[in-house]
């Protein structure tokens, strides 16, 4: 009886914290983990990075080849990203179509510019589900903290959820 309680408070916490189609971490992980890391930039001069991206046109996907592909799509998707990352950062699903990856102690804007692009060309490569193949393309927006200690977080022009906001 204790374990099945236990089994059921873990499965209860999993889907409270994680997107049940991508299975990845969902927003309150990430805010919950961007709050924590604050103390740190005031604390110590780390930089850390949030990258906010999403599918442009996934309603296209959706339209033309139905929501099964598109729901694969999507999971193929936060595989991709998850192979990307460092696995000291985290990424996560936002809304439909939009992701955010956080990653800790960038060292300049070289780096998050890097790890942009990698993001972006993980997404431009093809995806396979099941017959089909499947091309898009992605959005992004970067929001840097600030390096030296007690500066506020510098964004890049605009928010990060503009650029995925703009028209395409």
């Amino acid at each position: 009886m204790v374990r099945r309680l236990e089994s059921t408070g873990r499965e209860l916490l999993r889907s409270a914290t994680h997107d049940p189609l991508t299975k990845l971490p969902n927003r309150y992980v990430l805010t919950d983990r961007i709050a924590r890391l604050l103390g740190s930039i005031r604390r110590k001069s780390l930089r850390h990075a949030l990258f906010v991206f999403d599918v442009d046109k996934f309603s296209r996907v959706n339209r033309d080849w139905g929501r099964r592909v598109a729901d694969e799509l999507l999971g193929q998707i936060a595989r991709r990203t998850e192979e990307v990352i460092r696995p000291e950062d985290i990424v996560c699903r936002m809304t439909a179509d939009s992701f955010a990856a956080f990653m800790e102690d960038v060292h300049d804007e070289r780096n998050a510019a890097i790890m942009a692009a990698r993001l972006l060309v993980a997404l431009s490569k093809p995806f396979t589900i099941g017959k089909k193949t499947v091309s898009i393309t992605g959005s992004i927006g970067i929001v840097l903290s600030g390096g030296g200690g007690t500066q506020s977080p510098t964004p890049c022009p605009g928010t990060p959820s503009q650029p995925c906001a703009r028209p395409k």
